[in-house]
């Protein structure tokens, strides 16, 4: 009996501990208008990149923001703008090493993609607040890099 338990514990001290994988998601939720023409200066590229499309939109601000860590396979819900929420989970890594996220945000169906670091993926919904101001979402992730003993999803 003693040895049974002086093996189990020697055993359990020595395995060393599993590695939690998980990444750090952050959705920012932005407003449009074009009731008037300031821009948040965070914003200042993306509002151009977006006025190229809806040239009616002249001002853009952040709403929130907000980030969570996210384990493989788990859905978790962010607050955007009064009820509506983004739903997010995390995939994996594809075989580039690209994180992998399935998204579900207000007006839009879900869908799934592969990004890379440090770049937001910005989101236009057809969600208008009441007082007519168009929701954006934008979506990050970190860490950019898959741990080397990784396996990709596909």
């Amino acid at each position: 009996m003693n040895q049974a338990l002086i093996w189990v514990s020697v055993t359990l001290w020595t395995c060393p501990p599993a590695v939690e994988e998980a990444v750090e998601v952050r959705v920012v939720a932005i407003l449009a208008t074009t009731e008037h023409d300031r821009v948040d200066p965070r914003l200042k590229e993306l509002a151009e990149q977006i006025r190229r499309k809806h040239p009616q939109w002249t001002g853009f601000e952040i709403f929130r923001q907000s980030k969570d860590k996210l384990k493989r396979g788990v859905a978790v819900k962010f607050r955007l703008v009064g009820d509506t929420t983004a739903e997010v989970m995390w995939n994996g890594f594809d075989a580039e090493g690209r994180t992998i996220l399935k998204v579900t945000l207000p007006t839009l169906d879900e869908f799934t993609y592969s990004c890379t670091c440090t770049k937001f993926l910005p989101v236009v919904t057809h969600y208008e607040t009441t007082q007519g101001k168009r929701l954006i979402v934008a979506l990050n992730v970190q860490p950019c890099e898959k741990p080397a003993n990784n396996e990709p999803n596909d």
